[in-house]
């Protein structure tokens, strides 16, 4: 089944349509249990021909209550900039119509900022999603900062809709009244363990990597299962969006894909070539890919002035 898979999506990170059935992915037990027999089925091999992305991401602000200096999505910088804003509505609504044009199924669509509940429409984009059926699941991934408007309350009691809250400590007083508020709202949430360390991504110097250290970096690098939906275009991961939006890193056009120019034959084409060639990509060399053991440990969620 894996030789099948392999060769109908091409790199490692497409894989993670296995792997996560067997982890934490899928928060709701009915939602477990329908991955689980999808995965297990011998129909699977019949439905694993369509076109499926397990794992899709799309920022809705670069706004935060936070201002972490490890920010995987530059939120201090985008501060710096003045591109401190939540995004419009209806692009978003419209990011997500142009990706479901092209696929069959995303397994799981994560919703995040900056914070996402900061967005005074969020419950907008949150019943759109949920009322996709190409979309299993929703996430929604919060710092635990704020009590959720009634609204958006209101839209993550849907079904197919968890939230995750990650335990950043100190810096999240009000974590435990926020998952209380949720629970009593009908909505799953999961509060993760604390995080002691983070590694760095670093900063944005090129590093001058030979072939052999890119193709090591990408291959141990997770955050390649982030793909990030933004502006009508898919990113191979959120630094090669942020980055290149804010002019830190060189934009490179092979490292995203222009949704409104593809269909779904080419979509697919061009995702399997961003796994395949490494050494076109650009945003590698101005990272020290933050998954790797090598990467060095910095405190989680420290912060910076603003």
């Amino acid at each position: 089944m894996e030789k099948m898979i392999r060769k109908r999506f091409g790199r490692r990170a497409e894989l993670s349509v296995l792997n996560y059935s067997a982890k934490s992915l899928y928060e709701t037990s009915t939602f477990k249990r329908r991955a689980l027999k999808f995965l297990s089925l011998p129909a699977a091999l019949l439905r694993l021909r369509a076109h499926i992305l397990p794992n899709v991401e799309m920022d809705v602000t670069s706004r935060c209550t936070l201002n972490c200096k490890e920010c995987s999505h530059l939120i201090p910088h985008h501060r710096k900039s003045g591109d401190y804003r939540d995004y419009d509505i209806e692009t978003l609504i419209e990011n997500v119509d142009l990706l479901l044009n092209l696929i069959d199924e995303c397994l799981r669509f994560r919703v995040i900022g900056g914070e996402p509940l900061m967005h005074k429409q969020l419950h907008l984009l949150l019943k759109k999603l949920a009322g996709e059926k190409k979309i299993r699941h929703i996430q929604v991934a919060t710092n635990g900062t704020i009590i959720p408007r009634e609204e958006h309350l209101a839209a993550m009691g849907h079904p197919k809709i968890s939230v995750f809250i990650t335990d950043y400590g100190v810096y999240a007083p009000k974590k435990d009244e926020v998952v209380r508020a949720l629970k009593q709202n009908g909505v799953h949430v999961r509060l993760s363990r604390p995080l002691p360390k983070w590694r760095s991504i670093g900063g944005f110097e090129h590093r001058g990597y030979t072939e052999a250290q890119m193709a090591k970096l990408f291959a141990g690098c997770d955050v390649l299962d982030c793909k990030s939906l933004h502006g009508g275009k898919l990113y191979l991961c959120p630094r090669a969006f942020h980055g290149s939006a804010l002019g830190v890193i060189p934009k490179n056009d092979r490292e995203y894909i222009d949704l409104r120019k593809e269909d779904r034959a080419s979509f697919y084409a061009r995702l399997n070539r961003l796994y395949d060639d490494p050494a076109g990509l650009t945003t590698c060399y101005y990272c020290t890919g933050g998954s790797l053991a090598s990467a060095p440990e910095v405190p989680c969620a420290e912060q910076e002035a603003f």
